[in-house]
């Protein structure tokens, strides 16, 4: 339930631009649990051939992709910045 609304609420921030570095961050510890939980023990780094679609890599990806916005925060397009002329 945790990982629904931290995907659903944080995405949607994202897409709007308001608390981006906020739901960055909570995508990028969920994405690390997930990533250390239950991929990498069951299934490994990339996905087998006989098994497509089953690695983590599209998990790191997504890991890097928040990193990126976690780190440098919005930028000028972002609703934060735009309208509250301050970051959340």
């Amino acid at each position: 339930m945790i990982v629904v609304i931290a995907e659903i609420v944080g995405g949607a921030a994202l897409i709007v631009g308001v608390a981006t570095r906020w739901a960055a961050l909570a995508l990028t510890v969920e994405m690390v649990v997930t990533t250390l939980l239950v991929k990498l023990p069951n299934l490994g780094l990339v996905a087998a051939p006989d098994r497509p679609g089953v690695g983590a890599e599209i998990d790191l990806m997504l890991l890097a992709a928040m990193l990126v916005l976690l780190t440098p925060g919005p930028g000028a397009l972002a609703l934060d910045r735009a309208v509250l002329r301050r970051e959340l």
